[in-house]
């Protein structure tokens, strides 16, 4: 029970030969002592000295007490299961269907016996692939438990365990995890964390993790499971294969490719030697490590090996098991990579038959074979079956991930995404190459991009606005998210099989018209918006633009990062497909000139400034000359960026006329054109705003204390304590060294008497008031303003490159893997702790991240002006866009977003700021026009770009 076979080898055969020496061969004793010998080799990999233990101890019984004996059964699903072992599911099959009729009949279906039969039933049938059948019979077990054991029975912690085996293979990741982690639980409880039972729900734990691409996660399970069964059985075993193999997959997901060879030749050599011959668990390292050939270039190697696991598994399991299926669909990938487009073909039409039949439509495998499906029918000049197939399968996922947000962490759905990055990649590539003979490509293009880019961040948005909700809506979401957990269970089943289907989608849209009247715009993050619903909201004169950026992928060696624009117009039948440019070229040219310079800056954005116009120019020529012929007559331009777009402001771009792009064109700048379909009210105007500026950011303790006396306690963020920060080096502009900046003090004072000039109600937090405690109560107990305005210094760090030689040296917040983290405000006192000083007890840090700006209520506030430095950048996702202080106040609920692109100097920001607010509160100009009228002022005042450009309006 504790894993030491071999001692336990030893004790078992000493035992026996004492029996024999006192004349004891074929007495009750004796079947007793080769019952346990086999027991002990079935348990440790021996399954051949097992099978031979077994039959004698069987033989004895039967001849001793008859087949009903509760001894003769046990020793019969022993037997069974080291069938299953052992990969030989024929003999398996009928001694455990006997074993539980034996068992059934003698003691009855309550019984301990007849439990334990139906639980190794249920292993048969999951390896087999007739997953519903071992549902049903593993389902049987769970309720017998239930009824009849007691809490806390061993028998209830592996029936979890191998449901949640059953719904990791069915692709029912939902299903499966709950029902890991209690086993764990339970596992660790019972034997221990040295114990193989607990190493085996490890490797479960891990296979689920990198199957959702959790992949530290999976590293960090499978290597613990290894150290387990290393510890008490060595490596010459099944179990220490079996982690093997999985090492190496998750390997191969991260591209550790020599790692996955290792590990997969290690599984195959122990499999080898202790089998003697073909087992499925083999074929299985042997399908994976043709695919690490395959993606070493290796097409020879890849293909022996592909060969070898796919005769392997038609000889063990048959054509029919999704095994077989998914060996086809790899030779498929290997012979499209080789341009063996007609049998590769063949082999992608097999796979999905057999996949279907076993597994259902909607499942993973089924999505991914259908893209590299329309791949095949790219490669061979078939555009329409092509996208038919990839509509298919955007379907396919699509449901997938929705289903995944009703159990996922915002962590782990971007993780789950991941795993569809190379797929979408896939079909915009396809898209790019025959959106011209058929446009329906584009259509879907857009579609998907709607769904994906932004879809954590309107998760985030949705869930904010359910958490702060009534008790009402709170319970009508649970009830929702209920139903969708038992909706999901449906559609994993056969067609056959589905008895509720109709009646939970048909309970699930009434809780949605339920949810939508009662929560306002909360039912819009979950519904999918199609491209026609975009184009309904556009005006006469308005076109929507959906930036995209992919890496070009038709099933062969190039990696070539490319740009797009997808450009939807008003009576357009379907969306426009306009190439950019190649991402080298636009990374190149941000390379030589974003480093934040006043000149380089001022090349980017200004013919005549920095001595050439050359740059500027090229910047025009590859994101926006395409477009123009598209946007003849356009007047309003609603645009979401992708990439490095996002560093960039369009609206300031010059054509080759010299005339701004905002000039030009009424430029919104969006998250995503979705939004465009969402019903929303126009601006209202502001009555209240809160001011920040002219911030002492040295430590005063009794100032500072003052300023707090009064105030609630606020809740720390997790993440956040006792901080030691190096600080940054010095250099002009906000955001550097932590200087008291003037410009912020006159900038707040002129805006408050602004503001009280045009009727609005204006608070001002200055000095040693503008504390990180005051800034967290907006919200909290009244409607936060309408305004909030932040003037001061701002951060923001890219992802560390190499940690392990910089910890112990610079803050946490900077080399954290979280980007809000490394993304933030300054306030009052916050150079104390930058400068690596403890925080006093009881007081926040002065250093507002953008994730604690995230779990704040903002949802009164129709604008939040950032009057700071790089507050518009963060880490660029691929479809999330910037992970930073903008996505931090759309999650905690602002409207509209003014932020900056780099660092900017303190007086003209204060001018800018001033023109800004007259321009929208005494003008009464729309806010984006009043915020290009203010940039527009300092242009003409002779100043480039680099002092008015860097503002941008988020809407």
């Amino acid at each position: 029970d504790i894993g030491s076979y071999e001692e336990a080898l030893a004790l078992a055969g000493a035992c026996e030969q004492k029996v024999l020496n006192q004349g004891g061969k074929g007495t009750t004793l004796h079947a007793d002592c080769l019952y346990t010998l086999g027991k002990i080799n079935a348990e440790s990999g021996g399954f051949e000295a097992a099978e031979e233990y077994l039959k004698e101890a069987l033989s004895i019984r039967k001849q001793l007490f008859g087949e009903e004996n509760e001894g003769y059964i046990h020793a019969l699903i022993i037997l069974g299961s080291n069938y299953t072992d052992m990969g030989s599911y024929e003999e398996a099959e009928p001694v455990l269907q006997n074993a539980v009729r034996l068992a059934g009949r003698a003691l009855g279906k309550a019984s301990r016996l007849y439990v334990r039969g139906l639980i190794f039933q249920g292993i048969l049938y999951e390896g087999l692939g007739r997953y519903e059948q071992a549902e049903r019979i593993v389902l049987e077990a769970l309720s017998i438990v239930e009824e009849h054991f007691p809490e806390g029975d061993r028998f209830y912690t592996i029936i979890q365990n191998n449901l949640g085996v059953l719904y990791a293979q069915a692709g029912r990741y939902m299903e499966c995890e709950q029902h890991f982690l209690i086993s764990n639980t339970l596992v660790k409880e019972q034997y221990g964390e040295n114990h193989l039972q607990f190493a085996g729900n490890l490797f479960n734990l891990g296979f689920l993790y990198d199957n959702t691409g959790r992949f530290a996660k999976a590293e960090e399970c499978y290597l613990q499971s290894k150290g387990i069964v290393e510890q008490n059985i060595g490596k010459e075993n099944f179990y220490y294969a079996g982690v093997a193999n999985n090492l190496g997959l998750l390997y191969y997901h991260t591209g550790q490719l020599e790692e996955a060879e290792r590990y997969f030749r290690e599984s195959i050599e122990i499999r080898t030697k202790l089998v003697g011959g073909p087992h499925p668990n083999t074929a299985t390292s042997i399908n994976n490590l043709a695919l690490v050939y395959e993606k070493m270039g290796r097409y020879e190697a890849a293909l022996e090996q592909h060969q070898k696991a796919l005769s392997m598994r038609e000889g063990l399991l048959g054509k029919a098991h999704p095994e077989y299926a998914q060996s086809l669909s790899n030779l498929g990938n290997l012979k499209m990579k080789t341009g063996q487009y007609a049998g590769a073909e063949s082999l992608y039409v097999q796979a999905n038959r057999l996949w279907e039949a076993a597994l259902g439509r909607e499942h993973p495998h089924i999505a991914v074979n259908l893209i590299s499906l329309g791949l095949c029918f790219s490669n061979t000049g078939r555009a329409s079956a092509a996208a038919e197939a990839l509509a298919e399968a955007s379907g396919i996922q699509r449901r997938l991930l929705e289903k995944a947000t009703r159990y996922l962490s915002e962590n782990e759905l971007a993780a789950y995404i991941s795993t569809f990055h190379n797929q979408q990649d896939i079909i915009r590539s396809v898209s790019g190459r025959h959106s011209a003979q058929l446009p329906a490509l584009a259509g879907l293009c857009y579609d998907n991009t709607l769904f994906y880019k932004g879809f954590l961040l309107n998760e985030a948005q949705r869930m904010r606005k359910l958490a702060i909700g009534t008790p009402e809506i709170q319970r009508q979401f649970e009830l929702l998210s209920s139903c969708h957990r038992r909706l999901a269970g449906e559609y994993a089943k056969p067609l056959n099989e589905r008895q509720e289907t109709e009646r939970l989608e048909s309970q699930i849209n009434e809780l949605e018209r339920s949810l939508a009247n009662a929560a306002g715009g909360i039912a819009e993050a979950a519904r999918q918006v199609s491209w026609r619903e975009v184009q309904l909201r556009l005006p006469a004169d308005g076109a929507a633009i959906e930036f995209i950026h992919y890496r070009q992928n038709f099933g062969l060696a190039e990696d070539t990062s490319l740009y797009a624009a997808l450009l939807l117009r008003p009576g357009d039948t379907s969306p426009r497909w306009i190439p950019l440019c190649n991402g080298a070229q636009l990374d190149g040219l941000l390379e030589n000139n974003g480093s934040g310079r006043e000149e380089d800056i001022n090349r980017l954005y200004a013919p005549g400034w920095g001595g050439t116009t050359a740059q500027s120019e090229t910047l025009y020529r590859l994101l926006w000359a395409p477009l123009e012929e598209a946007l003849e007559g356009i007047l309003t331009v609603y645009f979401s960026p992708a990439g490095v777009l996002h560093r960039l402001n369009l609206g300031a771009i010059p054509d080759e006329k010299g005339r701004l792009l905002a000039q030009r064109f009424q430029m919104a700048r969006l998250n995503s054109t979705r939004h465009l379909a969402a019903p929303s009210s126009p601006l209202e105007k502001a009555d209240n705003a809160l001011l920040y500026g002219g911030i002492r950011y040295e430590m005063d303790s009794t100032a500072l204390a003052r300023a707090v006396e009064g105030l609630p306690e606020t809740t720390s963020v997790a993440l956040r304590g006792e901080l030691f920060f190096e600080p940054l080096d010095t250099a002009i502009g906000r955001g550097t060294t932590w200087a008291y900046l003037p410009g912020t003090a006159q900038e707040v004072k002129t805006l408050e008497k602004l503001f009280e000039d045009n009727e609005v109600t204006a608070e001002t937090r200055m000095g040693y008031t503008a504390t990180e405690e005051d800034f967290k109560q907006i919200g909290s107990s009244a409607p936060s303003p309408k305004i909030i305005h932040l003037a001061t210094h701002g951060y923001f760090f890219p992802d560390p490159k190499d940690k392990g030689e910089a910890l112990g040296e610079e803050a946490p917040f900077r080399l954290s893997e979280h980007p809000l983290i490394r993304s933030g405000l300054i306030l009052a006192g916050g150079s104390h702790a930058w400068q690596g000083n403890p925080t006093p007890e009881g007081r926040e840090d002065g250093i507002l991240t953008a994730y604690e700006a995230s779990r704040m209520d903002l949802s009164g506030t129709e604008l939040v002006v950032l009057s700071a430095c790089e507050t518009g950048l963060g880490d660029i996702a691929a479809n999330e866009g910037v992970y930073g202080l903008q996505r931090a106040f759309r999650i905690a609920g602002a409207r509209n977003l003014i932020l900056s692109l780099w660092k900017v100097p303190d007086r003209q920001t204060t001018e800018l700021m001033e023109a800004l607010y007259k321009k929208w509160l005494e003008e009464e100009l729309p806010l984006r026009d009043a915020l290009l009228a203010a940039q527009r002022h300092l242009q003409e005042e002779g100043w480039p770009p680099y002092y008015w450009a860097g503002f941008i309006l988020l809407e």
